[in-house]
């Protein structure tokens, strides 16, 4: 799942076994940043790659570095027993 937008809500999902990562979070331009906030209870977990991978910029375009992404929970965040990181954010990310 790619969330790439302004202001996203994900509540009481689960995203599981998938081939990649299992929610990846585009970051965007600092005057255009992609927000999303969890609500309830969210579970990524059985994945390849990461559960949760915030600025991705794999399929997204080709913007340069810092990419600004804004993350809220408001609720249970669950990422367990995937093939690389529960929770990864690229570098290049201003977590405003």
């Amino acid at each position: 799942m790619a969330l790439r937008n302004v202001d996203i809500t994900m509540k009481d999902s689960t995203t599981s076994y998938n081939g990649q990562s299992g929610i990846t979070i585009i970051g965007e331009e600092a005057d255009w940043p992609t927000k999303v906030t969890f609500e309830g209870t969210v579970s990524s977990h059985h994945n390849k790659i990461d559960g949760i991978d915030v600025g991705d910029r794999i399929n997204a375009y080709d913007l340069p570095p810092p990419w600004y992404a804004q993350v809220n929970v408001n609720g249970v965040l669950n990422t367990y027993l995937n093939g690389k990181d529960g929770l990864f954010i690229y570098e290049e990310v201003d977590m405003q």
